[in-house]
């Protein structure tokens, strides 16, 4: 797993601060996809690598890709982890 110190973004979603992205094989690059590692929200990275939304294109794409589902799923079931951990 490769992971690449990116500009400081905060979530779209949440505000998490995130500096980071992690690839099995490849550094961002504009228009790669960003999940949120506290919330699991899904972003695109722009020209500068700072978050934007996704396009409605880009959205339709992200609702039928099963690897962002699973990322996503895995980060939600984590997240249940924490909180029955800690409550």
């Amino acid at each position: 797993m490769m992971t690449t110190e990116t500009p400081p973004n905060v979530c779209l979603k949440c505000r998490k601060l995130l500096d980071r992205a992690s690839h099995p094989e490849a550094e961002p690059e504009p228009g790669d996809l960003s999940i949120c590692i506290e919330c699991g929200h899904v972003m695109v990275f722009d020209d500068g690598l700072r978050f934007r939304a996704p396009t409605p294109e880009e959205s339709m794409r992200i609702a039928t890709d099963e690897r962002v589902r699973q990322m996503r799923a895995n980060i939600q079931q984590r997240q249940r982890a924490m909180r029955a951990r800690y409550n």
